[in-house]
């Protein structure tokens, strides 16, 4: 095994595509993944113990925000995976 001085050093390099498609997927999947905690932690809420008219309200306003949160931020990878098995039927016609 070589060492660290005489190993070669070389620079790892992303194409645009491939750097928006680790940003894209980093920041919507965090966003996606926070929504979801939310919307967890939302329903936690509505337990019996703690059910008040204000309660319930502002836990439900909660909910609904995430649940359309969750839904924008999940249409562009149903887009992406449309397009993809369009790709696949046009590339292989007989597969699928």
């Amino acid at each position: 095994m070589p060492l660290a001085d005489e190993m070669e050093h070389t620079r790892v390099s992303l194409t645009d595509r491939e750097l928006w498609t680790a940003i894209h997927g980093m920041v919507l999947g965090a966003l996606f993944l926070l929504a979801f905690a939310g919307g967890l932690a939302g329903l936690y809420g509505l337990g019996r113990d703690w059910l008040t008219h204000a309660g319930v309200r502002e836990s439900l306003r909660r909910l609904v925000a995430g649940t359309w949160i969750m839904a924008i931020l999940a249409w562009p990878l149903s887009w992406r995976n449309s397009s993809r098995r369009e790709l696949q039927r046009s590339l292989f016609p007989d597969v699928g």
